[in-house]
């Protein structure tokens, strides 16, 4: 045998070991060869010549070898965040491979001064005792790793069974020989890491014939369907896009069994995997039962989903000092998730040095992850649950559970049931309603026409997308878009335009709404300094011209104009956010929507529907609250059939309100001091008329600017009542304002109603008017129909026996007025009340619906005002249970209270609001005088006023002017009696 110059094998002056004391019988572990030389048998078939006969070099056939000549044989490269090895004949500092030739061998280099990290995993073999494995390693200095680990397939553990030196390798190759031994199969797992500046390489691998593969379940069939398509067995195909969709379209589901959108791990890890091997530190499934003894304590005593010791779920196992491995537990890839995504899992985080978790999105295409959920410390020896808000996200993508061990890792990190939750997309079907609905041009799915060109794909397809104005959209990736910032004074700083986590921490999104990634942009108020409590930013929307008014009859109202906008509003110390419309260049105008306190880390969808006489603007307002934890962002706003206005607003400071009756023009006239001018043709008529429920002017604009006598609240329309705080009080506080049950976030539906009243009764009355229809095909007799007013009027004076319960078929569109308690301190109050009432008939009756629900619900109080001194007329207090019920208070014949007030009380805590519906005033016009003589059956009023007889002496002024009351009159009546 000839000299080597340079890197020698150690192992070749194995011959200078041997004499001739070696020529004798050799053992039972030996292996005896040509020349009668005894070699140990992990010697045999190692690449090596060590008989030096070459005999054990011979008969190899039961042997899995691989020199790499020829490829990577059946080792593979396991995951895509390590390096590739580089199969090569020379590397750096490396000229040959282990045999001292040109041949091949596989070469791993750091990336400049980043360190390098490569594997290789065995085929899975059977279990075995007598399993060995031989391979050769060069590290070129002191700055590289190298460890061997087994992983077991039950558990998915993964145990380091052999690791390099750390003393410095100086150009030599080394051999490793390493026994495996396993009670289920297993897999070897290379893992190799180069460091700076040094090379790192390996070769000939052999595995004794004690590694047995282990047999496959089934033999594949050949592929029956064309390469883009998935396999569902039966011959049946589906487009490859179309698995792990959240969408079973196979015949059984089989294009969704390695993504369930539901995991227990009690049947398998459910396409749940270990990412990062080799470290002692990973995501392993089991339970506390099949744990080996050394490893009890390592995963949680009992599982989520069957609450015992045999229950599975995934958890960290530790077998490691290294200081700072990591295990990050990767889930399925999906294709794509619906807008209304959500992942609801178990977490398990206990432990003195438990350390965080974080849980990251990883779309396709992007080098990003996206947090969207993180833990820091021991959460206490229980499972808690987490919900996390995906939304819509149209690349392929995956979820990742990321643990970091610090090295004095000491504690339980386990997870369990895992939940995905309205992430399919709508499916395709045969025709859409063409009224309400779209349907997809290519999906052919259908959404609603509200969805329609608000900058979310919700066909999958982006056909509700296509052909939309760019001047009525805006998510803010490039830009404010025709949004500007208030520029003349009406704010203190403005709105922040940003991607990614917001500054502070605990507050804020982690991601856009539009592409549901850090790489999205969106607008939020940075609430820490310079900023203070109070301060406001405000964005402008461009002017917009007047919209159309809704129908009167719900069944064909459609809305012309509809405001659609997302926001977060997420912190302990987020204060408050508020949409205006204004018909003016100055001020906030009308508030048409306000949100107060922490709504959770969720993006919210808000509809709004807009409704104005005049040319008009929106205005968004941020308020920032008393700390820095209170960042407010907003995304993806957008206008549906609204037209852009041209022109300026005017400065005039003329309130609009948000529905309004247009009055027309006002003739050049004066009237007399008492009297007040109509409208259309001028007339005159006694100021006392006006706003007395009865119209006194032709065009009855006696009583425009009065309160309606029915009001449902429908659209935001407040019917002439306002919110009577005082312009100082903030916007913050307690206080009254139309909504809607559709805003309603979770735990808030036992607080106040999902549907409205009004919308609920429509709908039940709808469905008498079809028994009657049903009932007069079948030759019964036919109930006469009521019009819209009498269905109205029904709405409101229904029995008080009648309550409404959220499980009756209602809607949660419909509006209502109510009082907010998650705002403000105990023993607040806001007021609702009219405008001036001159004078109301003697038979003047108020009726609404009232819901009073919550654990500290405060009380609702009607009063009548008069300037400055109010009395109070009606009053309930604390938690009537979550229904609707009915109120009234008898008003009579009055000239002397100016107003009706609804007074809302807060009570101790935020749960329970305060909510009316369907406030009408009945029969409140005050009696006419006749223009003829009273009749027989009528008695005459000193005032000239016919009352009937039977009215006269009964206590209550019918007359007006207290004659049927008079004291003589009655007790003279009282003597004939």
């Amino acid at each position: 045998m000839s000299s080597l110059p340079g890197s020698v094998w150690s192992l070749l002056a194995f011959c200078l070991v041997f004499t001739p004391g070696c020529v004798r019988g050799c053992s039972n572990q030996e292996f005896t060869c040509t020349l009668g030389l005894c070699v140990s048998e992990d010697r045999v078939c190692d690449f090596t010549d060590n008989c030096g006969d070459g005999s054990d070099e011979e008969n190899c056939s039961t042997y899995r070898r691989c020199d790499f000549e020829q490829g990577f044989c059946d080792l593979i490269q396991s995951s895509e965040i390590f390096s590739e090895w580089t199969r090569t004949t020379e590397a750096s500092g490396l000229e040959r491979d282990h045999s001292n030739t040109s041949a091949y061998f596989l070469s791993l280099s750091p990336d400049g001064e980043n360190r390098t990290t490569a594997d290789l995993i065995s085929p899975v073999f059977r279990p075995t005792q007598t399993c060995q494995v031989s391979f050769y390693y060069y590290v070129g200095g002191t700055h590289g790793d190298l460890q061997v680990l087994v992983q077991t397939h039950p558990l998915g553990q993964s145990n380091v069974t052999w690791k390099n030196s750390t003393q410095q390798q100086t150009g030599t190759w080394l051999q490793a020989v390493i026994q495996f031994s396993s009670n289920y199969t297993f897999q070897g797992n290379f893992p190799l890491t180069a460091k700076p500046p040094r090379l790192l390489a390996i070769d000939d691998f052999s595995f004794s014939p004690g590694c047995l593969p282990a047999p496959e379940s089934s033999v594949a069939p050949p592929p029956a369907c064309p390469p883009s398509e998935f396999d569902c067995g039966g011959g049946t195909c589906i487009e490859g896009s179309k698995v792990c969709d959240f969408t079973p379209d196979c015949p059984h589901g089989e294009d969704e069994a390695g993504c369930p959108s539901e995991c227990d791990f009690e049947d398998g890890p459910g396409g749940w995997y270990e990412l990062t091997l080799g470290d002692g530190f990973d995501w392993v499934r089991g339970s506390s039962e099949e744990v080996p003894p050394e490893y009890h304590g390592h995963p949680p005593p009992l599982d989520h989903s069957t609450n015992s010791t045999g229950g599975h779920s995934m958890f960290i196992l530790k077998n490691s000092s290294s200081l700072h491995p990591r295990a990050v537990l990767r889930g399925p890839l999906f294709q794509q998730a619906a807008s209304g995504c959500t992942m609801t899992f178990w977490h398990y985080n206990s432990g003195i040095s438990v350390g965080a978790a974080d849980m990251y999105l990883r779309t396709n295409g992007s080098l990003n992850n996206t947090v969207i959920w993180r833990t820091f410390y021991d959460q206490g020896t229980q499972w808690n649950q987490v919900t996390v808000q995906l939304g819509r996200i149209t690349q392929p993508f995956q979820i990742s559970l990321a643990k970091i061990s610090l090295g004095v890792f000491d504690g339980v990190s386990a997870l369990d049931d895992i939940t995905f939750k309205n992430c399919s997309m709508p499916r395709a079907v045969a025709e859409c309603p063409a009224r309400t609905h779209f349907h997809c041009v290519r999906t052919r799915a259908c959404v609603e026409h509200l969805q329609l060109c608000d900058l979310v794909d919700d066909c999958g397809d982006g056909s509700d997308e296509e052909g939309c104005s760019p001047e009525l959209q805006c998510n803010f990736e490039h830009g404010l878009c025709s949004w500007l910032q208030e520029q003349s004074g009406g704010d203190v700083f403005d709105w922040t335009h940003t991607q990614g986590p917001t500054p502070s921490f605990n507050t804020g999104p982690w991601k856009d709404h539009t592409l549901g990634t850090s790489q999205g942009h969106y607008l939020f108020i940075e609430s820490s300094v310079p900023q203070e409590f109070k301060d406001t930013a405000v964005l402008l929307s461009r002017v917009f011209q007047p919209t159309l008014q809704r129908d009167k009859d719900p069944s064909k109202s459609r809305h012309h104009c509809v405001f659609r906008f997302h926001y977060h509003m997420y912190g302990s110390h987020v204060f408050c956010l508020g949409v205006y419309m204004r018909t003016t260049s100055t001020g906030r105008g009308h508030m048409l929507w306000v949100r107060y306190g922490d709504q959770g880390n969720l993006w919210h969808r808000k509809t709004l529907y807009l409704n104005s006489a005049r040319p008009f603007q929106i205005l968004i307002e941020g308020t920032v609250g008393d700390d820095f934890t209170g960042d407010i962002a907003i995304d993806d706003l957008s206008f549906l059939d609204c037209v852009p206005y041209e022109g300026e607003l005017p400065m005039q400071n003329t309130t609009t309100p948000v529905v309004t009756t247009s009055a027309p023009t006002v003739r050049p006239h004066s009237c007399p001091d008492g009297e007040f001018v109509c409208g259309a043709y001028g007339e005159c008529v006694p100021q006392s008329k006006e706003c007395d429920f009865r119209p006194d002017c032709s065009d009855g604009s006696d009583e425009f600017n009065c309160v309606k006598e029915l009001c449902d609240f429908e659209g935001g329309d407040t019917c002439g009542w306002t919110i009577g705080d005082s312009p100082l009080v903030p916007v913050h506080e307690f206080r009254w304002s139309p909504d809607q049950g559709e805003s309603i976030h979770d735990g808030e539906q036992y607080d106040r109603p999902i549907i409205d009243h009004t919308l609920k009764k429509e709908r039940k009355n709808q469905r008498k008017k079809e028994r009657k229809k049903e009932r007069k095909k079948e030759g019964k007799k036919e109930n006469r129909v009521h019009s819209p007013e009498e269905l109205f009027e029904d709405i409101i004076t229904t029995s008080s026996s009648v309550s409404c319960r959220p499980c009756d078929r209602g809607t949660p569109d419909g509006w209502y007025m109510y009082a907010d308690s998650s705002n403000g301190g105990y023993g607040q109050t806001t007021d609702l009340l009219t405008p001036v009432i001159s004078s109301t008939g003697p038979y003047c009756t108020l009726v609404f619906w009232y819901h009073m629900s919550g654990f500290t619900v405060g009380s609702l109080k009607v009063l009548l005002k008069n300037r400055n001194v109010s009395h109070e007329v009606w009053s309930q207090t604390g938690n009537h249970s979550n229904r609707w019920r009915r109120g009234e208070v008898f008003l009579g014949l009055s000239k002397t209270f100016r107003s009706v007030v609804f007074r809302a009380q807060r009570g101790i805590s935020y749960m329970g609001d305060v909510v009316i519906d369907d406030v009408g005033f009945l029969d409140c016009s005050p009696p006419l005088p006749p223009d003829r003589p009273c009749a027989p059956e009528q008695y005459a009023c000193a005032n000239g006023f016919c009352i009937p007889q039977d009215n006269l002496c009964d206590f209550i002024n019918h007359c007006g002017d207290s004659s049927d009351e008079d004291p003589y009159i009655c007790s003279e009546a009282s003597s004939n009696g």
